[in-house]
């Protein structure tokens, strides 16, 4: 008896061999300040630390949390997409308070 499994894709997940990847919102004061995240993964919630300073594309790897498989299962890898607050928000407008009191250029 042969068996041809064939997995349809997942508009938040995305499978590599064992691996599962998926992109992880954070906020930008997240991503900064470090935070403590709920994330959804397709076992269930599981609590995850984000350090801080995180940048947009790094990989935070969850361990046994992918595919499950008889030889043991994958990992789950969550790609940080730090996502700006709406315009003119209060929360923008908190960010444009803070970013004056600071003497910081990433382009110098």
């Amino acid at each position: 008896l042969l068996l041809k499994i064939e997995l349809d894709a997942h508009s938040k997940y995305e499978l590599k061999g064992k691996d599962v990847y998926m992109d992880l919102p954070v906020t930008p004061w997240e991503a900064a300040l470090g935070a403590k995240v709920n994330v959804e993964t397709p076992a269930g919630s599981v609590g995850l630390n984000i350090p801080k300073n995180m940048q947009t594309g790094k990989k935070m790897r969850l361990t046994g949390k992918g595919l499950p498989a008889t030889d043991g299962a994958g990992d789950l890898y969550t790609v940080i997409k730090i996502v700006n607050p709406p315009d003119n928000s209060k929360a923008e407008k908190q960010w444009q308070e803070l970013a004056k009191q600071f003497d910081f250029n990433p382009r110098a």
